[in-house]
């Protein structure tokens, strides 16, 4: 999928996969990620760019805090 100005998305999923995209090819850190909190303590991975090193993976649940 390819990101375009202006595009609507219909569903965070394809959101999420096209924002990840354009970002990697533009800021060179190994992970980036996309979010959902679960409750006032969790965070769920929905998304995740891992460039080099594997780090989190798209299901795994962070304390809220240590999620930004």
């Amino acid at each position: 999928m390819e990101f375009s100005m202006g595009q609507s998305y219909q569903r965070l999923n394809e959101a999420s996969q096209s924002m990840l995209e354009l970002v990697s090819e533009y800021i060179g850190t190994n992970t980036f990620c996309v979010t959902q909190t679960t409750d006032e303590q969790h965070s769920i991975l929905t998304h995740v760019f891992n460039r080099n090193t594997v780090l989190f993976d798209a299901g795994d649940t962070l304390f809220l805090e240590d999620a930004y």
